[in-house]
């Protein structure tokens, strides 16, 4: 009952598509010509194909552990094994023969090089590529017959299109009693007796691949219906070819061989007698209204009946396939095989390299991080690729790679919780202030290796600290978040990232090569009532007082200045009185410090300062001095950077009152000047300020910044 209920749904999908074909074909003038059968018997094929996909329950195709060694273009066990970049596997004389001038490395599944890669070169060469080593010692270890039984075969290819028959067919003969299972060697042999016209042996060859092949293989029912054909049996011939387009495959050689043998078929009187009344329902709707078409209709219907016959068979047969116990020996040699010789584990990630050596992803990156040369054969790498040998390992060796994945997770963690602190990888450069934008260029191997253990663990954060003499890097830090990356292709990042949690180092460690601390995060002290009102009354005039100066800038100076200003740290964030209780407080007043402080001691303090009142009365005085000495009117006479810092040591009791007594004359040397260096009079500037150390010196009275 299922079987006729799958029958009558599919021909329902048939009788459903062919009414839209119809429409579509009725308006050409070539309705009901070959043309027009043609286009119905690829329809007849995909209706197969739609029967396969969505009727038929999913079967596995790959139990045998000899599947996972198959060639993805001959769907024999591989021989010479080669890796593309795009991560597939091929028997190095497949790749030969589709290789073409134009694009020589050609996937046959893929059809380019689609997978990610870090390095980018030029099209390779199939004659440079190396058999892959550890496939090959499995390969050689586990299937030393088959292989053999391979080369016969393919010597016997030579010989058939020299056409040496006799020899071929001998070929073929040692290559079946070596391996009498190779399924590829008996489709040659019913392709050389048919060109012999010994269609009944052809027949038998091809028959018998299609049950060694586990009715997989499309060109073995290609050989059955040329056999067929040659053996006058057109019906059988049609089901056999269809049988090969169900696979969804379009070849247009099969479709023109089809459409040839269907319309012989029409020019005899043919019995139906197998085909159930169920499948003749669909002469319920008229599709073939025209004259002559009655035969055809039959045709179809019986070819779509069989066909799902056969499909259902062959489901049934591969169902009764039971999974194969693996001997320990070859578990053994999985074991052996399939290790890293870098770091002397189980393959993880498993990744190739032209040469053919194999290499855990993250180790072979490492490596390339210093030299671009493979670790076993120093041969020069190009290009790494990516292997299906991954396959192998979790089906086979699954409690090691549980176990090679826990180690990998263990070595790449790069936040780790507890309850009092927390521990982060550390880049060290300079400060970055909270919620703002800090673009980065990451060159260093130890850095990049951090950058893709912080990307690939998915939390895209760490910390960023200044450089520290003593102690290596700074006591107060910043975490990263990162927005977006580019890697180039030569390793290095182009990253973009956001100021996020301030933090206080605990403990500094190092893991392969870069530093690691343990710190305890940062937050502001929380407001109290009594000073909510005099804050918020704080906080919108300091804001003012910036919008101001900030105003003033463009005026003062070149029009440039102000947009450089922007264009480095973004523009200024808008005044939000909700942002005062927030963990960093309100997201301008780190802007203003970004581009008013230059002194890296100066931004850590700020960093280990968790009151928001501090740094509001710092904007706010700082603010404060300069906008009552510098105005439009009495620029000319401010214009030596030396002349503003006499400016601010007048003020210097306002700064006073911030506590900052220890970074007080350092920063007055060092900070202030981001809007000055690059002051220019308007008119009449000739001669140079000179620079000295971290001081602006007037050479002139007329003078300009350079």
């Amino acid at each position: 009952m299922d079987q006729l209920n799958s029958a009558k749904n599919s021909c329902l999908v048939f009788q459903e598509k062919y009414i839209l074909l119809k429409v579509k074909l009725s308006k050409v003038e070539d309705f009901g010509t070959q043309k027009w059968y043609y286009e119905c018997l690829k329809l007849l094929a995909n209706s197969f194909n739609n029967f396969q996909n969505e009727w038929q329950p999913e079967v596995s195709k790959k139990k045998l552990f000899k599947d996972f060694f198959l060639c993805d273009a001959c769907e024999e066990i591989m021989y010479q094994p080669l890796v593309l970049s795009c991560g597939h596997t091929y028997c190095k004389h497949c790749l030969v023969n589709r290789q073409s001038e134009n694009y020589i490395e050609h996937c046959f599944k893929c059809g380019n090089i689609s997978a990610k890669r870090r390095w980018h070169s030029s099209k390779s060469s199939i004659n440079l590529l190396n058999q892959n080593v550890c496939l090959n010692s499995i390969l050689e270890y586990c299937f030393k017959n088959e292989l053999q039984s391979i080369q016969l075969r393919l010597d016997g290819n030579k010989q058939f299109i020299e056409k040496n028959f006799k020899e071929a067919e001998e070929k073929y003969n040692n290559a079946l009693s070596l391996y009498d299972s190779n399924y590829i060697a008996l489709s040659n042999l019913s392709n050389l007796k048919a060109s012999q016209h010994q269609y009944e042996d052809a027949l038998s060859a091809a028959q018998k691949a299609i049950l060694l092949s586990n009715f997989s293989w499309k060109k073995a029912f290609y050989r059955e219906g040329i056999a067929y054909k040659g053996l006058g049996k057109m019906l059988e011939s049609a089901i056999s070819f269809i049988r090969y387009l169900s696979f969804g495959d379009e070849s247009q050689p099969v479709i023109d061989v089809l459409s040839e043998t269907v319309l012989e078929l029409l020019q005899f009187d043919l019995a139906f007698d197998s085909v159930p009344d169920v499948v003749m329902q669909i002469k319920q709707v008229p599709l073939f209204e025209l004259k002559g078409q009655e035969k055809f209709e039959k045709i179809v219907a019986h070819l779509l009946y069989y066909g799902i016959t056969i499909c259902n068979n062959r489901v049934e047969k591969i169902k009764s396939i039971e999974a194969e116990v693996i001997p320990e020996n070859i578990i053994e040699k999985l074991k052996s095989d399939l290790n890293c010789v870098l770091c002397f584990r189980l393959l993880y990630k498993p990744t190739s390299t032209p040469c053919g050596h194999t290499f855990c992803s993250a180790c072979l990156e490492r490596s390339l991080d210093h030299n671009y040369y493979c670790a076993v054969c120093r041969s020069s790498i190009a290009e790494p690729v990516v292997l299906i040998m991954e396959k192998i390992i979790q089906t086979y060796l699954p409690q090691e790679l549980d176990e090679r994945i826990k180690q990998d997770q263990n070595e790449a963690l790069v936040v780790e919780n507890d309850i009092d602190v927390t521990t982060i990888p550390v880049f060290v450069c300079s400060y970055s202030l909270p919620t703002l934008h800090c673009p980065l260029h990451i060159f260093e191997p130890r850095y990049k290796l951090l950058l893709r253990r912080v990307i690939d663990s998915g939390t895209k954060k760490f910390g960023m600290c200044c450089y520290d003499d003593q102690m290596g890097f700074s006591e107060y830090g910043l975490m990263l978040e990162i927005k977006s990356h580019k890697m180039l292709s030569d390793g290095r990042f182009f990253i973009d990232t956001i100021g996020g949690t301030r933090f206080k180092v605990i403990e500094r460690s190092t893991v392969d090569g870069y530093y690691t601390a343990k710190v305890n995060w940062v937050r502001d002290q929380p407001i109290p009532n009594d000073k909510l009102n005099y804050l918020k009354n704080l906080h919108k005039s300091t804001y003012e007082k910036s919008i101001l100066f900030l105003k003033t800038v463009p005026v003062l100076t070149i029009p440039s200045l102000f947009d450089r200003m922007c264009s480095q740290f973004g523009t200024m964030p808008d005044f939000v009185e909700e942002e005062l209780n927030m963990e960093h407080g309100p997201k301008w007043i780190w802007w203003m410090l970004r581009a008013t402080v230059s002194s890296e001691l100066t931004l850590g303090a700020f960093l280990a300062m968790n009151s928001v009142e501090k740094r509001l009365d710092f904007i706010s005085d700082l603010m404060s001095a300069i906008n009552i000495q510098i105005t439009p009117a009495s620029f000319a006479k401010l214009i030596s950077p030396v002349t503003v810092l006499k400016i601010v040591i007048q003020n210097s009791l306002q700064f006073s009152k911030l506590n900052f007594s220890k970074l007080f004359n350092k920063w007055l040397t060092e900070s202030f000047f981001f809007f000055f260096k690059h002051l220019r009079l308007q008119q009449g500037c000739k001669q140079p300020l000179i620079r000295i150390g971290s001081y602006w010196k007037r050479k002139d009275e007329d003078c300009r910044a350079r």
